[in-house]
C-alpha cells in the first residue's frame, strides 16, 4: 500500500474459502460438501480477529466510522474489514451484529456456495433471486451502518438488492458485459443494465483486473477504466482488483502497480478530478454514506 500511495483498501475474509473448488480447466466444481455455515462462522470469528490483530501490528487504521475514511483521505493508511459473502449467516441474523463489532463495515451478499439470501452469478439459480432473508440482511446493514456489495449476485437478485436497499450500494469486483465475450468467467460479468441502476442510485461498480477482461495488459485494463466512467459516469468507478481472488490471472499483482495504473491513466488524458473520484474518492463516498445508519 505504501509503495503504491494507496490508502484506503477493502481487506476481505472469504467464508467458503473451503468449499471452492475448480476443475483442470479453471470451471467451478459444486462443492465437495454440504455448506457448513456454523463451522463457516467460526473460521470468520477467528480470521476476523487474526486481521484485526495484524493491521494493529501494522499500524495501520481500521476503519470503522466516516471520520476514519477521513482520516484516510487526509492521508492515514487504513484498511476496511470486509466479509466475500455471508455464508454464515444465521437465520436470525444476530452475526451480522457479531460482524460489526468485529470491525466489519463492508459486507458482500453472496460468493462462490449457495446460501439462503440470494441465487450466485455461477451456480444454478435456486431461489429466483433475492430472497426475503436476503432483504431482511440489507435492512440489518443499512440499519448498522455497513456497506452492501452485491458483487457474484445474479443480474436479477443485485437489481432489486439495489432497489431495496436505503443506502447506495456498490459491485465491488468484475466488469461490464458491454460486448465482452469471455472463455472463462464470462458468467462473472455485470449486465449494463443493472449497472446503472447500481450508478442511479449513487452507487460504485469496481472493477477487478482479471487478465482476459484487461487483454492481459495493464494499458487494457486503463482502457477498462476509462470504457467504464464513458457508459457509468465519474462518480460510478472504482478500482475493485480481487488480487487474492485472481491470484496468476491479473495484471496487477500488488498494490504498489496501482500506480503504474495511475500512471497509464494521466498518460491517457483522464481529468486528475475524475481519477481522484476512480482512485479514492467514489468508493470512500458510498463507504461513508453507508456508515451513517439508517433509522429503523
Amino acid at each position: 500500500m505504501a509503495e503504491g500511495h494507496v490508502k484506503l483498501v477493502a481487506w476481505k475474509w472469504v467464508p467458503d474459502l473451503d468449499w471452492i473448488r475448480r476443475g483442470p480447466d479453471g470451471q467451478l466444481l459444486p462443492p465437495p460438501m454440504p455448506p457448513d455455515p456454523d463451522r463457516m462462522w467460526a473460521n470468520t470469528e477467528a480470521g476476523l480477529q487474526r486481521m484485526v490483530q495484524a493491521a494493529e501490528q501494522a499500524g495501520v487504521n481500521i476503519a470503522r466510522t466516516a471520520a476514519d475514511v477521513d482520516a484516510a483521505a487526509a492521508g492515514r493508511t487504513a484498511v476496511v474489514l470486509a466479509s466475500e459473502g455471508c455464508d454464515f449467516v444465521d437465520a436470525e441474523l444476530q452475526r451480522i451484529d457479531l460482524v460489526y463489532r468485529l470491525g466489519v463495515r463492508h459486507l458482500q451478499v453472496v460468493h462462490y456456495t449457495p446460501n439462503p439470501l440470494s441465487d450466485v452469478q455461477s451456480r444454478p439459480e435456486q431461489h429466483g433471486g433475492l430472497t426475503p432473508l436476503g432483504k431482511e440482511l440489507i435492512a440489518r446493514c443499512n440499519r448498522l451502518g455497513i456497506l452492501v456489495d452485491l458483487a457474484h449476485m445474479t443480474p436479477s437478485a443485485a437489481l432489486t438488492a439495489a432497489q431495496h436497499s436505503k443506502r447506495p450500494v456498490v459491485w465491488s469486483h468484475s466488469a461490464l458485459r458491454a460486448g465482452r465475450n469471455m472463455a472463462w468467467r464470462g458468467d462473472r460479468l455485470l449486465p449494463v443494465e443493472t449497472a446503472r441502476a447500481i450508478a442511479e442510485r449513487g452507487g460504485v461498480v469496481g472493477l477487478w483486473t482479471f487478465d482476459q477482461t484487461a487483454g492481459h495488459r495493464l494499458s487494457g485494463y486503463v482502457r477498462l477504466v476509462m470504457e467504464t466512467v464513458e457508459l457509468l459516469g465519474e462518480d460510478h468507478v472504482a478500482f475493485g482488483t480481487d488480487m487474492s481472488g485472481l491470484r496468476n490471472w491479473t495484471v496487477i499483482n500488488h498494490y504498489g502497480d496501482l500506480a503504474k495504473a495511475v500512471e497509464e491513466l494521466v498518460a491517457a488524458g483522464m481529468p486528475e478530478r475524475v481519477l481522484r473520484k476512480v482512485a479514492f474518492e467514489n468508493y470512500a463516498r458510498v463507504l461513508r454514506t453507508a456508515m451513517e445508519p439508517v433509522a429503523s
